[in-house]
């Protein structure tokens, strides 16, 4: 809608708004044509600048109202901003409100009287209804009092006694305050061009980085102390508070209390001795009158009993001090009588608990001791007791832990020393141990087939019956993600198996029938395999598993690897046997059926499941099969080219040479030895070897080495003696 279609007394009410508008605006308004001459000057600017809009609407540019320095130095810089020549004079007020940016610039402005005041200005493009530009619009505030204010601020900054500091979390000084330089002798320059944490003593550096640290995440310092080093090598004391910004900057404060520090010391030691002499006072104070009523508490005694001394003044020291035993639950005997009956010393029996006035019960301790006067004659009956409710719990808490310590070593070291007639009479032990210790209804060790597609349950304890049983079977196709959880996880801790992510698949087809709340089920690992799981499962309502149950039965689970370990050498050292008698047959009958009793041989040779090498004298291997390769970790083409003694750990190479040299000799016709290999990638192996000669009539005599790794047995036999008896729980 143009003007013209406009009703007069339409524009009439418009008019009247926008002069409304302009009087009554905060700030001074300064409306100019394209060419620069002023149109509109509110009564606010009229104030400001001392103008009347009749002396300058039409006839003045705002330029007129400026410094003429600081319009030619403005200049300059929007023409390096802009990259054009802007002249001094009214287009460096308006050149970026032409390209649509509006501009706030604060400005020294000179009244008609000539003095100045400092204004801030915002300068705005004016565009018609076709988005011309039509004239310009600034708007000018005196900030007068602003930099009043800011100066004020900058005076107490310089008066304060107290350091006074801007600071970044980059770990340098950015101003200070002269009582910085009163206080540690340094100069602001040089505190500035060093790092602060230069200047803070060397024990206190670390709290500071960490202190730093944390205002870094946006954290206030409210109370925090460190050492600077003053300009003379002294120390002093500072206690800091600080606020940070987003932006990295720190403000912050900092009082000397060295002095105050040096007399609170000297104010500690002499408390401290005090305190010495006072042990048997503690901490709450109620006293009495000859006749039992009290006449003195102080404010421990008030927090204790939930009496304030105003309440409890005459009342009888029974209705105030209520107190029972622990255990019994009966009221317990308050010891003022027998102090007015003795005038000697009494305390409270064992398991006292006092009852608050809330019905709050604390467990404390106490002694009565009689108020004589000057003659000796008993006024009355002081009482000092103290709480001890903490303390009794942490006493508690101790007792508990050391019995649980206990069951867990003793289970552990039946489990080391169990001698039993084989694999699955360990299980039952252990898995009994185990259940009794932990109070769970039933453990159970569980051994993955081959293809680990499964586990098959080598033995259920249950705690409740004594009973065993065995064979139940899990697929990795019906649980993908229990056996998913078992690669992944140390041990999965389940207090809620139901709805647990690793043990929730389980619910339906064995928890909720065996009514099974919680689990904790630690996988065993034999080299870094997965080989099966010890599992723990508890029935009724779910428990919490504690860091220590988990590291028992972490432990439990290590001794339960070790004994899979020496069934499968028990089954190794059998099935070498056997196979050194098939050797011993072959080689009677080698010359009839050479080649049959090579290819046997070589199935044999080929699919053992230890490590076995023929070496020649001077330590060459001759012949070794895959899994020999595998263990001391070289390919077969690059083993084909070493010698044992170059793979042989140095530590044990000594003892390794001498047997060699008495087995190719004929003193020994065999020996066994643990030693270590080192691998192709530096790392070593251990390894069980046994030897023995064989005699060619051919190609003459050659060591036949078996080996086994034994490294996980080594690692965990080593973890326990560096902590005997203690086992890890």
């Amino acid at each position: 809608m143009t003007s013209a279609s406009v009703p007069q007394n339409e524009l009439e009410r418009r008019a009247a708004f926008q002069q409304a508008v302009l009087s009554s605006a905060g700030a001074g308004i300064v409306s100019t044509t394209t060419a620069g001459v002023i149109s509109l000057f509110n009564p606010e600017a009229e104030r400001m600048l001392g103008y009347t809009a009749d002396e300058v609407n039409g006839k003045l540019s705002p330029g007129a109202f400026h410094v003429e320095a600081e319009v030619v130095a403005r200049a300059a810089e929007v023409s390096q901003e802009l990259n054009q020549v802007v002249t001094p004079g009214f287009e460096v007020f308006v050149a970026k409100a032409r390209l649509g940016q509006a501009e706030t610039r604060e400005w020294t402005y000179v009244r008609k009287d000539g003095s100045q005041f400092p204004g801030l200005l915002t300068v705005t493009a004016i565009r018609d209804e076709e988005g011309g530009i039509s004239g310009f619009l600034g708007v000018v505030r005196d900030i007068t009092e602003q930099k009043r204010a800011v100066e004020e601020r900058d005076r107490f900054f310089d008066l304060s006694l107290d350091l006074l500091c801007i600071a970044r979390t980059d770990g340098y000084f950015k101003r200070l305050n002269p009582a910085f330089t009163a206080v540690l002798g340094w100069s602001a320059a040089e505190l500035m061009a060093r790092p602060f944490l230069d200047f803070v003593h060397p024990d206190d550096q670390a709290a500071t980085l960490a202190e730093v640290g944390k205002l870094s995440t946006g954290q206030p310092t409210l109370q925090f102390e460190n050492r600077y080093q003053c300009r003379d090598g002294s120390w002093r004391t500072l206690s800091w508070r600080a606020m940070p910004q987003q932006d990295g900057t720190l403000y912050a404060t900092a009082r000397d209390v060295t002095e105050e520090r040096v007399a609170a010391a000297a104010l500690r030691h002499s408390e401290e001795s005090l305190a010495v002499m006072l042990d048997s006072i503690g901490d709450a104070v109620l006293a009495t009158d000859p006749q039992r009523k009290v006449t003195q508490m102080n404010p421990v005694a008030e927090k204790l009993t939930g009496w304030t001394q105003a309440e409890a003044l005459g009342r009888p020291i029974d209705e105030v001090f209520r107190i029972i035993n622990e255990e019994t639950r009966q009221p317990a005997v308050i010891p003022v009588d027998d102090v007015l009956a003795t005038g000697e010393i009494h305390g409270l029996a064992n398991h006292t608990v006092i009852i608050s006035r809330d019905g709050t019960e604390r467990a404390i301790e106490d002694s009565a001791a009689p108020i004589r006067d000057m003659t000796g004659r008993i006024r009355g009956v002081v009482l000092v007791f103290r709480d001890v409710t903490d303390a009794r719990q942490v006493e508690r808490f101790e007792r508990e832990q050391r019995e649980r310590t206990a069951r867990f070593q003793t289970a552990l070291l039946a489990m080391r020393d169990y001698d039993g007639a084989d694999a699955q009479a360990f299980f039952r032990h252990a898995n009994s141990q185990i259940a009794e210790v932990l109070r769970v209804e039933r453990v159970s060790l569980w051994l993955f087939d081959e293809a680990q597609a499964a586990i098959e349950c080598r033995d259920l304890a249950h705690r409740s019956s004594g009973c065993h049983e065995s064979g139940a079977r899990l697929t990795a196709s019906d649980y993908p993600g229990y056996f998913a959880a078992l690669q992944r996880q140390d041990a999965i801790v389940a207090s809620e198996a139901r709805t647990h992510p690793a043990t929730h698949e389980l619910t339906a087809g064995y928890l909720y029938l065996l009514g099974i709340t919680s689990r904790l089920d630690v996988p065993v690992r034999e080299g870094g395999r997965l080989v099966g799981v010890l599992c723990c499962e508890h029935t009724g309502p779910a428990r919490q598993w504690t860091p220590e149950e988990c590291k028992f039965a972490v432990s439990a689970a290590s001794f339960v690897m070790m004994e899979i370990e020496h069934e499968r050498r028990r089954k190794a050292e059998t099935d070498l046997r056997e196979m050194n008698l098939r050797l011993e047959q072959l080689v009677a009958d080698r010359t009839a059926s050479l080649a049959a009793n090579e290819h046997r041989f070589r199935a044999t040779f080929d699919s053992a499941a230890v490590g076995i090498a023929h070496v020649g004298q001077d330590g060459a291997f001759l012949r070794f099969n895959s899994q020999f390769s595998k263990i001391v970790g070289y390919p077969p083409e690059e083993l084909a080219s070493q010698t044992f003694q170059a793979i042989t750990h140095p530590d044990d190479l000594a003892e390794d040479l001498v047997f060699a040299g008495q087995l190719f000799s004929g003193a020994i016709d065999s020996y066994t030895l643990e030693k270590r290999y080192l691998r192709k990638d530096g790392s070593a192996v251990w390894v069980h070897l046994r030897a023995s000669l064989v005699d060619e009539d051919t190609g003459g005599p050659f060591g036949l080495a078996v080996i086994s790794d034994i490294t996980e047995r080594r690692q965990t036999e080593a973890a326990l003696r560096a902590s005997p008896p203690n086992f890890p729980v």
